[in-house]
């Protein structure tokens, strides 16, 4: 049996997994050791790496069918799943956020997130704010253009933020530091920058000053190697919390700031 197909089956094989654990957990994270004996598993049969990642195709949707009725609309017309966060992602992030309650979002990279925040604020915080990295001034000025289509751009701030050279946000303090005024953030939203595995380790540290103490944290693409090494890393530590990773999407990882 070929590598190929071997891995085929594996990918495909995962989200069937993924969604009987989703079942029984519902909106319940497990702990990383849990992936990270998945991982081992599946190492016996495959060397790929981001073995837990599964097919794109079951990640695969329109915006207008997530379940999610009050994200319908500003969703409709947008390709979820592949290179943005999955229907059952958005799910769960859409649960939590009801459940917390942040008044103050930060989030590194930009996209359907935005969307996704910006329109929690307008239905639950209009006084609230949305603070989001990005590396590319191109879709910097695309999603500025979505929030401005939605009525949305009060409730958000975009800062160009390039990757320097040791692969981290290059962050204006100042400008950072003017947007959230003299408050700190409730939430923080890992899903940037795009770069060399791993590089989203540090967008924790860099921000963490920002964070008030129990502020809720998320990271998407929690299933592929790098993120998953650094987050048994964090483990560790002592100012934050991992809960563990969601069975949804390329893996939600959920914490909070100690």
């Amino acid at each position: 049996m070929s590598n190929g197909f071997i891995n085929f089956i594996i990918r495909n094989y995962i989200p069937i997994q993924n969604n009987k654990i989703y079942r029984n957990f519902g909106s319940k994270p497990l702990p990383v050791d849990f992936w990270m004996q998945k991982k081992d598993c599946y190492k016996h049969f495959s060397m790929k790496p981001d073995i837990l990642i599964p097919s794109g195709r079951f990640l695969r949707s329109k915006g207008e069918n997530i379940p999610v009725k009050d994200l319908q609309k500003v969703l409709s017309g947008a390709v979820i799943g592949n290179w943005t966060l999955d229907r059952k992602s958005i799910a769960i992030l859409w649960e939590k956020l009801q459940v917390i309650k942040p008044k103050i979002i930060i989030e590194a990279g930009s996209g359907i997130s935005t969307l996704i925040f910006s329109e929690y604020m307008q239905n639950n915080y209009p006084g609230g704010k949305v603070i989001s990295l990005e590396q590319d001034e191109n879709e910097k000025n695309r999603v500025e253009g979505l929030l401005s289509e939605n009525n949305l751009s009060s409730f958000v701030e975009i800062l160009y933020a390039p990757i320097n050279k040791a692969g981290h946000y290059s962050i204006n303090e100042d400008n950072l530091k003017s947007a959230l005024g003299e408050k700190k953030a409730d939430w923080l939203m890992i899903d940037g920058p795009c770069g060399e595995e791993g590089s989203r380790e540090y967008v924790l540290d860099d921000l963490l000053h920002y964070m008030n103490n129990g502020a809720a944290w998320f990271a998407d693409d929690a299933f592929r190697d790098g993120e998953l090494g650094f987050l048994k890393k964090w483990e560790s530590r002592k100012d934050i919390e991992v809960m563990g990773i969601h069975p949804v999407g390329k893996g939600l990882a959920e914490g909070r700031i100690i």
